[in-house]
This record gives structure tokens, sequence and C-alpha cells, in this order.
């Protein structure tokens, strides 16, 4: 179901003016059907004369505004809007105008709307003034709406009058205190969002729009390396954050995508070992329009040494994993700073510091998922970062994580009986700490893991232990 949100504003207004990116991305979004209604602030009784006062006032403000939003009120505007003593604070004509764009082009409103703005604002045009108003009109080629406007009829006025009357409604029910206000329509109730959102970053406002995102889990337990993957879906659409190791793997996804009973349009890889993307061959024939993607540096890793891992673990897995490279799924490279789901932002993070580590940020639910970072119930792998800077790089990033606070936390690796929150953050930093006293104090890989295991008496993978330390000691190369 298509919701609708209500745009309650005033073409005269410097606040809604400065809500303009919000408004373009709001106009383009599948996620709401924009709906404006004019309030009418500044005509009829609302409309005033342009005195010294009220001119400084508004300055004062419309620069807060510029601060606050980027939108530009130029010198123009100051001395040729605000300067004129002779104009009039009334946005009668300009809803006149909208409203005639409403009933001949109603998808061009926006459009209209950011014109008659700039022509104030930063071109210092009267847009109180019905042949400025034609003339702009005219420059967006919205001909039948500028000829509506020649000589306003009857029929026109009423329209605009109705709209008005619409957002008074609205703003008298909801208790709005001004505008710009936004009320969303979900069809079985109304909301009136919180629209201070929309300043400075228009996608706080926009995380209020989409449906709540869903995540599920799943874990593969020791024969999948402890891998867990996370299905994460809206409304309709679903994205799996990352595979697994094994075929079996794969098809559990499957049936997990489809028990959702949502489409899964993308599959994002955040890591470039062989138990994040082996799995992806039944997912990636059952779904095939859906976009496996990674970061490009991912990808050349996967690409260096895909070949030398199929080769290790083929014979090993056998009917259970891919034996040539034509069994391999290979992600699109895709290099942004985050996915979109359903107007939810799914933020990819780079670890500083590390090479090729990521981890993905969701903000609506204040979740960590993806990522060879945290670890949970699991022996930490570290053949990876045998040095102490990377192993202390490794720790900074945890530290960071945490200070988001975050509510939810699936670990790339955990125990299936793990809790998906941030305990495994303070598992993993607390290991990476107990892992360097010990490295300092053990003679050999063998005294490492024994004292590690003392440690961690309960914690499952012992083969990352036991690689990690023979590595950490010098007794085994690796990567």
């Amino acid at each position: 179901m298509t919701r609708t949100l209500y745009y309650l504003f005033d073409p005269l207004c410097g606040w809604c003016y400065g809500a303009g990116s919000a408004l373009t991305t709001l106009s383009q979004s599948a996620a709401v059907q924009l709906k404006l209604l004019p309030s009418g602030l500044f005509q009829d009784a609302g409309a005033r004369p342009m005195d010294d006062a009220f001119a400084a006032y508004a300055w004062s403000n419309d620069q807060r505004i510029e601060r606050l939003t980027g939108q530009p009120f130029s010198q123009s505007y100051r001395e040729q809007v605000l300067g004129d003593r002779g104009q009039m604070l009334d946005s009668g004509p300009a809803t006149l105008a909208l409203t005639a764009v409403w009933l001949t082009a109603p998808g061009r409103e926006v459009d209209a709307l950011k014109a008659i703005q700039h022509a104030r604002y930063v071109e210092g045009r009267d847009i109180t003034q019905l042949d400025v108003l034609r003339r702009v009109l005219d420059s967006l080629d919205l001909v039948e709406a500028a000829q509506r406007l020649q000589a306003p009829d009857d029929a026109l006025r009423a329209a605009a009058r109705s709209r008005i009357d619409e957002a008074q409604t609205m703003m008298s029910r909801f208790g709005a205190r001004g505008v710009p206000s936004f009320v969303l329509d979900s069809g079985d109730h109304q909301e009136l969002l919180q629209a201070s959102t929309v300043y400075p970053d228009p996608r706080d406002f926009l995380d209020q729009l989409a449906a709540p995102l869903q995540w599920h889990a799943l874990p593969a337990g020791e024969q999948g390396f402890f891998r867990a993957p996370v299905l994460l879906s809206g409304a309709t659409e679903a994205v799996l954050i990352d595979g697994g190791f094994s075929l079996p793997d794969g098809r559990a996804a499957v049936e997990a995508i489809r028990a959702s009973g949502k489409t899964l349009t993308t599959i994002y890889i955040s890591q470039s070992d062989p138990d994040y993307y082996f799995s992806l061959g039944p997912v990636k024939a059952a779904f095939p329009a859906a976009k496996v993607i990674a970061a490009s540096a991912t990808i050349a890793a996967i690409k260096a040494n895909v070949e030398k891992k199929l080769a290790v673990w083929g014979p090993q897995l056998k009917e259970n994993g891919p034996q040539a490279l034509a069994d391999i799924v290979m992600p699109e490279a895709f290099d942004g700073d985050a996915l979109d789901l359903e107007g939810h932002r799914i933020e990819i993070v780079a670890a500083q510091g590390m090479e090729n580590r990521r981890y993905l940020w969701v903000p609506s639910l204040q979740a960590v998922f993806g990522g060879v970072l945290v670890f949970a119930g699991l022996h930490v792998w570290t053949a990876d970062t045998p040095t102490p800077q990377a192993r202390a790089a490794w720790v900074g990033n945890l530290e960071a994580i945490a200070a988001r606070a975050p509510a939810v936390v699936v670990p790339g690796h955990m125990a299936v009986d793990a809790a998906p929150d941030v305990s495994a953050v303070s598992h993993t930093r607390d290991y990476l700490l107990a892992f360097e006293e010990e490295v300092a104090k053990a003679a050999d890989s063998a005294a490492l893991i024994a004292a590690m295991k003392q440690r961690y008496p309960a914690a499952g993978m012992v083969q990352a232990l036991e690689i990690g330390a023979k590595v950490v000691k010098g007794e085994m190369k690796w990567g």
C-alpha cells in the first residue's frame, strides 16, 4: 500500500525553502506519495507590509537557515525583496501559481515550488506579482499553468482555497504549530512527523518514513565456521548481508528468504574470506534478479586467492561446496557508502587502520551487521592480524562500534547460542587484549594456545586459536 506524505508549507516561508533538499528526495522516493498543501500562512489576514522591523527579523532568521541548511539567501533578495517597502509579504499569488500547476501538471508542483523560491531568495524577484510568476512557470515549460495564471478564474481561486482549508484543518487536528509540517497517512492511521529532523541532514527525517526493518540472523554452526549472515527485510523487499561457507548454508538461506515472503534485491558481501561467498550459488540460482555486490577491494581480494581457496576446500567440501571457478558467484563492484532498503539507509563503514575491513550500520535499527571484526562465544580469528599494531587498530575499531551504543550486533562469526548484542563487541575486544598479554609471555604457540584455552575454556572454533597462535609465533605462514 502506498502511503501519502502531506507537506504543509507556505511558498514565502524561509524554513520551507530550507527544506528544499529533503523535498526533492521525498518527491523521488518510492516509500511515499508526496502531496503538497499550501497553508495560507502569509496571505489574506496573514499578509503584511514589508517594514524595517520585519525585514531585519527576516534577514536574521534567513542567515540562520542558510547556516543550518546551506540554502542561499542572496544580497539581491535582501535589497530587492526585503528592501522594497512597496512590496507586500503575501503568498496568495504564489499559492495560486502552484495550484495552477497542481491542476494542470501535478507531477511538476515540486519543481514549480523550487523555481518560485529560487526566484525570490536567490534572484531577488517579486513573486507577489502574477506576471513574475507566469514567467517562472513559462521557464519550466508549464505553459498551461501559466495561462491559467494570466487571468485567475473562480475555479482556480476555489481550488487554492480548498487546499488551504485542507492544510489548516490538518494542522489544527494534529496541533502543528507552524510550517513546514509533515503528516504521514499510512491508511489505517495518520501521524505528525518531527519536521525539525529535516535540518541539517534529511536522512534523519527520511528514516521516519520507512516501514520498520526486520532482521533475521542465519547462524551456520561449527560446520560453517559459525558464520552468521543476516537477512534484512522491509515491507516488500530484502537484502542479504553476506553468504556462508557451504552449499547447504546457501540452501538454508534460500529457504529463509522464501519464508520471509520478501523480494530479495541485493546480496552485499562484506568480506573476502570464502566463508562469506562460497555458499552463494544456490542463492543466486533461486533469486537471479538479485544483485550481488561488494567493494572493489573486496572483489580484488577474492580474485587474488579464490583459486587457492578452491584447491584447499573443494576436496574437503566435495558436493557441499564449489569445486571450480565457474561455481563461484563473483560480486559486482559497489563502492558507495550506503545501501538503501525501502528508504532506510544501510551504511557501509570502513574500519580505520585495517586493510579491507568493513561492517554495516543500520541507523533505524541501531544495529551492526556483517564484517569480520566481531566474534561471539568463539575464539577470535587472529591469523590475518599477526602484528601488535594490527590488533591495536582492531581494538580501536571495536571501541568505535561500542561508542555507537548499538542495540543489535550480529557478529560475523557467532556461537549459535550467543546473544546478538554489544556483548559480542566486548568479548572480541577483551579476547584481543588477553591474546596480546599471553603472546608476550608465551614461548611458543603451544604455550599461547594453552593459556588462551585456560582463559576461554568454553569458546568454540578452537582452530582459529591454533592457527592464529602459530602465525603470531612465526611457526606458520598465512595468507
